[in-house]
């Protein structure tokens, strides 16, 4: 196979192995084909990466000037994707990654990609892709960051919006909003959120943190209730025990699909099927997308890492939202603003006493 070649990498100081494939697609849409082939037959759940060039767009919205609609390459293309469980990992850059650099009929589409599987988003759940400016060149080269060296961050306040459909959720929120505090409005304000968020951890580590561990315990109680009834098939107690286990089992699965449903954001796949696998590649895929792995400031510098990306984050929101210096309006300021004022005799006319005759 003369477009793709398969390796097996080793990173040495941590022995941590994933496969690699580099690509370099053919012009022709029929020889694509074989590509698309070796990609499908070396679909694994070990952790894979492939990246290079697929004289291939995926999606109209990729490509400015040149063709405007799906063609069967591009059909062809997302089939094969689907099918070896290949996924964009999170990018920075250049969206167009090729371009044939001419002033009239100018093309510009993604050819080159960076693609990861679920094991990939597993294993380093923090790398990310970069595609640089091309250069002298037709194509902008891409360069992966594993972010092994990311220091593991505290997990920000979340809670799964299943909850809200409780009866009891509305009712909850209230009595913890309605506790005295005492203080400033502005430290009122943080203090009942501060309560909230502590309660609604607690509620979300009750009813939702540990559903899959309450799905294996429940599972396990019900393996045992039904080794005894191979032993003792007419015991009734125990068969009655068996329905009841077989129904908290039923539910306890139910709401592990649920939640994961949710954790994912897929919505049309059909319930009841029990596709935990999917969800959890869709939920991984989510968190690589949402992640930040850099930003450029207002001069242009670029900031990598999750330190320097806190500290300019918040240098950017200060300069916005902040003040270096306490400024304190006046009367003078107020008179400037408000165009419609009351003369001096008017003014003292509203200090007078109200006489009979105008009661």
């Amino acid at each position: 196979m003369d477009q793709i070649i398969h390796c097996n990498a080793c990173i040495m100081d941590t022995s941590d192995q994933f496969r690699i494939s580099f690509v370099y697609g053919s012009n022709e849409e029929r020889s694509r084909r074989a590509l698309w082939e070796s990609l499908c037959s070396n679909q694994q759940g070990s952790p894979w990466i492939v990246q290079g060039n697929f004289n291939v767009c995926q999606r109209v919205d990729e490509s400015i000037g040149g063709c405007s609609r799906i063609t069967v390459a591009m059909e062809d293309f997302a089939e094969c994707l689907q099918a070896s469980e290949l996924d964009d990992l999170q990018f920075s850059g250049f969206l167009h990654t090729w371009c044939n650099k001419r002033s009239n009929g100018c093309i510009s589409t993604k050819l080159d990609r960076v693609l990861v599987n679920n094991g990939w988003l597993v294993k380093f759940e923090h790398s990310e892709a970069s595609f640089l400016p091309s250069s002298i060149s037709d194509h902008c080269p891409s360069v992966v960051k594993l972010g092994l060296l990311g220091n593991k961050k505290n997990c920000p306040f979340k809670f799964f919006i299943l909850l809200t459909d409780r009866e009891d959720f509305i009712p909850f929120v209230e009595s913890v909003w309605q506790k005295q505090v005492h203080g400033t409005m502005q430290f009122k304000l943080y203090s009942k959120l501060r309560n909230l968020k502590k309660a609604l951890k607690t509620l979300n580590n009750d009813n939702v943190g540990d559903v899959a561990t309450k799905s294996i315990e429940v599972k396990a109680t019900l393996d045992s209730c039904q080794l005894l009834l191979d032993i003792q098939p007419l015991y009734t107690n125990l068969r009655m025990r068996e329905k009841e286990l077989i129904n908290e089992y039923t539910l306890s699965l139910q709401a592990e699909e649920d939640l994961l449903r949710k954790k994912s954001r897929i919505q049309w796949l059909k319930a009841g099927d029990r596709n935990s696998s999917y969800f959890f590649k869709a939920i991984n895929g989510r968190r690589s997308r949402s992640k930040i792995h850099s930003i450029t400031g207002d001069d242009g510098s670029l900031f990598e890492g999750d330190i320097p990306v806190k500290n300019e984050a918040i240098r950017h929101f200060h300069n916005i939202l902040g003040c270096s210096i306490l400024v304190r309006h006046g009367i003078g300021t107020l008179s400037n603003i408000i165009d419609n004022v009351i003369s001096n005799d008017q003014a003292d006319s509203m200090d007078r006493d109200v006489t009979n005759d105008e009661i």
